[in-house]
């Protein structure tokens, strides 16, 4: 057996410095075991709360599409439309898309939306969305728009749910405009009351001097209606009686007498009865007695 050189072992510096080397990679090895890296954020989601505008501005408008736009392709599909418009999830996906997509392309661009915006605000209700991108107010126009007349609003409402030429609206035009107002079919009574000459189809002198007060109708009767169904007489006495409390007194009598069908339920049609009297209160002022020339 020959005896080791002093070549078969490392010297001493080289066997320091490979010793180092490798106590240098146990402890990086060591602390990226124990130090775990941040987990990645995630973008808040947006779509938390629903933005309610009451008035309409252009630049509000595209503001609000855009933060509506989740894949930033200028354009809703139909599931960023149901979940982004407040009332397209509550209606049929169809029908309530396709009331909006007025180009038929299957997807809702700016103009679309604004329409929407601008109906809303017209009819004197608010306009609601939901972002799923960041939405900043911006600043309103500097010029304001002009006010719209009760024409060019019943204009608006007619144009709006015209499903033929016919000038006047039919009870299917008028269910529509219930749909795009987000009410419920018990609503439809109100087109008895509405027609006053029973043609069956609502003139624009019929509609002009009510356009305006529509939503509050709808609403009155919707706070009214719990069941869903139609509102009761006590529930709308009770709405009434807000009001002052002579109305308190007389309103149970009056819708009582309203009721023709004892049922209950006040349907929108019994309310624009023209023949209801009601008991111990004469329809025409009685007239004195002339004292006779002699």
């Amino acid at each position: 057996m020959r005896a080791a050189s002093s070549s078969d072992h490392p010297a001493p510096v080289a066997r320091a410095l490979i010793l180092g080397l490798l106590a240098g990679c146990a402890g990086i090895t060591a602390t990226r075991a124990q130090v775990k890296p941040p987990p990645a954020q995630t973008p808040r989601p947006e779509g938390q709360r629903w933005v309610i505008l009451d008035k309409y501005d252009t630049r509000i408008s595209r503001a609000a599409f855009a933060a509506c736009d989740g894949d930033g392709d200028d354009r809703l599909s139909v599931v960023e439309a149901r979940y982004s418009l407040r009332g397209m999830e509550q209606i049929g996906p169809v029908s309530g898309f396709a009331a909006l997509d007025t180009d038929r392309d299957g997807y809702l661009c700016w103009p679309d939306f604004d329409a929407r915006y601008r109906q809303r605000i017209e009819l004197g209700t608010n306009f609601q969305f939901r972002p799923v991108r960041p939405f900043t107010k911006p600043r309103p126009s500097p010029t304001k728009g002009a006010k719209v007349s009760a024409r060019s609003a019943v204009d608006l409402v007619m144009n709006m749910v015209r499903l033929d030429d016919d000038p006047h609206m039919s009870r299917a035009e008028f269910a529509k405009l219930l749909e795009v107002l987000n009410q419920p079919p018990s609503a439809a009574g109100l087109f008895t009351v509405l027609d006053r000459d029973r043609s069956g189809g609502l003139t624009r002198e019929e509609l002009e001097p009510v356009v305006k007060h529509i939503p509050y109708l709808l609403e009155l009767t919707r706070q009214a209606d719990t069941s869903a169904d139609a509102p009761s007489v006590d529930a709308v006495g009770k709405r009434l009686a807000r009001f002052h409390p002579t109305v308190a007194r007389w309103c149970t009598t009056i819708l009582t007498v309203a009721d023709k069908n004892r049922d209950g339920k006040l349907q929108l049609g019994e309310l624009g009865a023209g023949d209801t009297k009601l008991p111990g209160v004469p329809t025409e002022r009685a007239q004195p007695d002339k004292a006779k020339a002699p």
